[in-house]
């Protein structure tokens, strides 16, 4: 037990490093792209990614999620690794060639017309292949490496676009980042397959009855998959169609901002994640992998949506020009959104581990159609305020009918999530911080100290609530020291 909870702890250390590059990388893409480019071309760029996200997830059909399930109870033969490949290829080729048609209703209103339309297309086939590959090593509890490969589909792109666009003095257009997502996206598959094995995947027969089976497993949970993003791009259609693109540019400004706080606090759950489904196998109510994932995924996320609270105005100004200011009244109202993603990513994976994609596939389409119909509705009467409030009432619906579907069936450990005590403690905080805003007059001043003493404060406030423990705080020290001892090894090589 002690090996696997250092294993963990490595890993989490290592994936928290690319994570925390990854998140780097965001400030860096938003901090160039709304520099060189204007607002409605940074909106298309926007729309145009959030679509290669969605297909990326549609295209193959959901397969990657069985191949993952399998992969980590230890049942995917490579012959069937190979099976779903292919057959997702052909899915996903097949479904492009398809959404070519669509091309033409986007060109006036949304900014793009065929070439970049088509290139975005590429670029989702070539990701949803590149998922089945991923996934499978992730199965395999290889979460570091699966974290990087990530890290190389979705950001990577950018550190070969600046340098081109500096030394070439390019002037920087959607379709020349467009082409570098095609670009790298190839490259990160060729890497994927490399780390599987040449030689084991081309000399591996082919049995499409493992495709078919991947599918009969994953099509009910498809609608999830395409909420994944799904809801996020509905979201910028329906402003692209009831306002502008520049309003999408302002919108997925403060939404970038706290999805980088969900990525944040989910990738506690990630890490776990394969030791959850292990010990769900087995239908035990109580996990303690589970009860630690969610008690420090929401620790996360109510410490960091508080720091933006606090300074999102100098976020904003941070990573965008004064072009973007208007994303800032936005933020207040976002400020609920990572809880609400992070506490159902948490609860959802009850019902993956047990099979019951039908139920999970009927719950993510109630909240598609929610947001659709919502989006639409209030999007018309108060534009992108409508929309906010629309896709926080569709993520609450989403996680309300995840959670009732498990109740009673996990059974958390107050030992491990003393759920009233982490409240109380949350409670406290938000207390502590409303007085320090109305008592102290510069607002400026008193926005920066408490975002620079926040983490110990909430730290501090848990511990005497009885929310953490001594041993916990031990852990947590045990891992950033683990994390600094990584840092300098390299360097240490590099000495000798």
């Amino acid at each position: 037990m002690d090996m696997i909870h250092r294993k963990i702890i490595g890993q989490a250390s290592l994936s928290t490093l690319i994570i925390g590059l990854g998140l780097v990388t965001s400030v860096v893409r938003v901090v160039f792209l709304t520099r060189v480019m204007s607002v409605s071309d940074y909106g298309t760029i926007s729309v145009l990614l959030t679509t290669m996200m969605f297909f990326s997830y549609l295209f193959p059909l959901g397969t990657f999620q069985y191949v993952y399930k399998e992969a980590a109870l230890g049942e995917l033969p490579v012959l069937a690794l190979k099976s779903v490949v292919i057959g997702a290829g052909a899915t996903s080729i097949l479904l492009a060639l398809v959404a070519i048609l669509l091309a033409p209703l986007f060109n006036a209103r949304f900014g793009f017309g065929m070439p970049e339309w088509g290139l975005t297309l590429v670029a989702s086939v070539l990701s949803g292949v590149l998922f089945v590959l991923i996934y499978y090593l992730y199965g395999q509890r290889q979460v570091v490496f699966y974290n990087f490969m990530l890290f190389l589909r979705g950001f990577a792109w950018l550190y070969v676009l600046i340098p081109t666009a500096l030394l070439t003095e390019l002037r920087l257009t959607v379709i020349w980042v467009v082409i570098s997502w095609v670009a790298l996206v190839a490259v990160t598959l060729v890497l994927a397959a490399r780390r599987i094995g040449w030689n084991h995947l081309t000399k591996a027969p082919v049995d499409l009855m493992w495709f078919r089976s991947s599918v009969q497993y994953s099509f009910p949970l498809l609608p999830f998959f395409m909420s994944v993003w799904g809801m996020l791009a509905i979201s910028k259609y329906i402003l692209a169609y009831v306002s502008s693109t520049a309003q999408v540019a302002l919108f997925s400004l403060a939404y970038t901002i706290f999805d980088m706080v969900y990525l944040v606090a989910v990738n506690v759950s990630q890490t776990l994640s394969p030791y959850i489904f292990a010990e769900w196998r087995e239908e035990k109510q109580s996990n303690v992998y589970f009860d630690v994932a969610l008690k420090y995924s929401i620790v996360l996320t109510v410490l960091l949506s508080l720091e933006v609270l606090l300074v999102g105005k100098h976020v904003v100004l941070l990573l965008a020009s004064d072009a973007y200011i208007g994303a800032t009244a936005f933020i207040p109202v976002m400020v609920f959104l990572p809880l609400l993603r992070v506490l159902s990513a948490n609860v959802q994976q009850r019902l993956m581990a047990t099979n019951r994609t039908g139920q999970m596939g009927i719950i993510y389409i109630v909240s598609l159609v929610s947001m659709s119909v919502c989006g639409v509705w209030w999007g018309q009467l108060w534009g992108v305020y409508g929309v906010i409030v629309a896709l926080l009432f569709s993520q609450g619906i989403l996680l309300v009918m995840i959670t009732w579907k498990v109740r009673g069936e996990i059974r958390l450990r107050t030992d491990y999530f003393p759920f009233y005590r982490i409240l109380l403690g949350s409670i406290v905080l938000v207390v502590l911080i409303g007085l320090c805003m109305k008592f102290f007059s510069s607002q400026n001043l008193i926005s920066f100290t408490l975002a620079a003493t926040l983490p110990a404060v909430y730290l501090i406030v848990l511990y005497v609530c009885g929310a953490i423990s001594h041993q916990e705080i031990v852990f947590v020290k045990l891992g950033l020291e683990r994390f600094s001892m990584w840092i300098r090894k390299p360097n240490r090589h590099a000495l000798r």
